[in-house]
């Protein structure tokens, strides 16, 4: 049984792209060895990320991401058992601002829209987001 599991945070402060790479380069590791896959965005100082896989292995390294204290304000945003991975082949993938205006422009509007808009966040998360997976591959 697959699970997807949506978040959103803010950073502590500005990420530089070395830090984002960091983070990138170890959730590729650990997902690759829980048959996770996923997709990362960040955007003035907001994570959403989308986690698909096993769901105890999903809501352990959720935990775990709960911990990290680059982050603060971690709000889980959709939880539900799902029948196909929109993600898969990514271990996980970044997909940063200039991806998500170019070819969702007309749903979304950046990462804090998604926070403060919760009864259509989840809906409008997921086809924004399959959308760029469409579209970038995995790397």
């Amino acid at each position: 049984m697959l699970h997807l599991l949506a978040y959103t945070s803010a950073s502590v402060g500005f990420l530089e792209p070395t830090i984002l790479d960091a983070i990138l380069e170890v959730s590729q590791v650990n997902n690759k060895r829980d048959g996770i896959t996923g997709i990362l965005m960040y955007n003035d100082r907001l994570f959403f990320q989308i986690l698909e896989g096993r769901r105890s292995l999903v809501e352990d390294c959720y935990t775990r991401i709960c911990l990290d204290n680059r982050h603060k304000a971690t709000c889980l945003m959709y939880s539900q058992r799902v029948e196909v991975r929109a993600f898969s082949g990514w271990g996980m993938r970044y997909v940063g601002p200039e991806e998500i205006g170019r070819y969702e422009k007309c749903l979304f509007q950046d990462i804090y829209y998604l926070m403060n808009t919760p009864k259509i966040t989840t809906g409008m998360a997921l086809r924004l987001l399959k959308g760029v997976g469409k579209v970038f591959p995995y790397t």
